[in-house]
């Protein structure tokens, strides 16, 4: 073979070379920035939710939807309807804003920290009139016949699934009960959540850990929700920890 056929050879395999380096870079940043996308897009706890109402008085809390966003967080949610019988606040509660609201189905996103939207659909069941509303508080009777009313959780048992974090507290998910004055109600886990790194919020009913959760297990525990009158109830709460996510002690952590 000449030295002009080798040299030529040489040219071509360099050209070659220097022509596939970008195309396999960009087909690199694109699978980052696809799996990137994904991470950090919203997912709500339930893709359908169900509310009726327990109060027909303006302001009432309907309930809540929440969604979470993996290595980030919700920055707000909307409301896709134009009866304005119902409001939502950032955190994903809903209000009720009229008297005499009808039953109707919208739909609420849910907007990351990435911009990224999710959506669900929710329902809202109202039995609410004029006679219903007005009828206890005319004979005098309905306050106190109402504070023996138990709160009521809007499902009658709870499951969650949640990735494995070694570096940072998980955010599990929502539970969520009314009574029919619209209480503020108190949450709080009995006494099978003892030596388990799960915790609720008293106020909102969020479900978090204490720390990173590293192992795998699911724990069976039970949630109550009490209101000022002494009245309580109960729901059962599956939490599903699921990976694998460890510190080796000689590097960084995974997971």
């Amino acid at each position: 073979m000449s030295l002009e056929l080798i040299r030529m050879c040489s040219v071509f395999l360099l050209l070659s070379s220097c022509l596939c380096i970008p195309a396999l870079f960009d087909q690199k940043n694109f699978g980052h920035s696809l799996s990137k996308r994904q991470i950090s897009t919203p997912s709500f706890t339930q893709s359908f939710y169900s509310f009726p109402l327990t109060s027909c008085t303006p302001g009432a809390s309907v309930g809540q939807v929440f969604a979470t966003v993996y290595g980030g967080y919700v920055t707000t949610y909307v409301i896709s309807s134009n009866s304005g019988q119902f409001s939502i606040s950032s955190s994903g509660l809903i209000s009720l804003n009229t008297a005499t609201p009808t039953t109707e189905t919208f739909t609420v996103t849910a907007y990351g920290s990435s911009g990224l939207p999710a959506t669900a659909s929710v329902n809202v069941i109202s039995s609410c009139s004029n006679f219903g509303s007005n009828f206890g508080s005319n004979f005098g009777f309905g306050s106190s016949l109402v504070s023996r009313v138990p709160p009521v959780f809007q499902q009658s048992s709870y499951a969650f699934s949640v990735g494995c974090s070694s570096t940072q507290k998980l955010q599990v998910g929502l539970i969520w009960a009314t009574n029919s004055r619209s209480d503020t109600l108190n949450y709080s886990f009995l006494n099978n959540a003892s030596g388990t790194p799960f915790y609720v919020d008293p106020n909102s009913g969020l479900i978090t850990t204490y720390g990173p959760v590293a192992t795998a297990g699911t724990y069976s525990l039970t949630a109550q929700a009490s209101d000022p009158y002494g009245n309580a109830v109960t729901v059962p709460v599956t939490i599903t920890v699921f990976g694998s996510c460890f510190c080796s002690g000689f590097g960084a952590c995974s997971g």
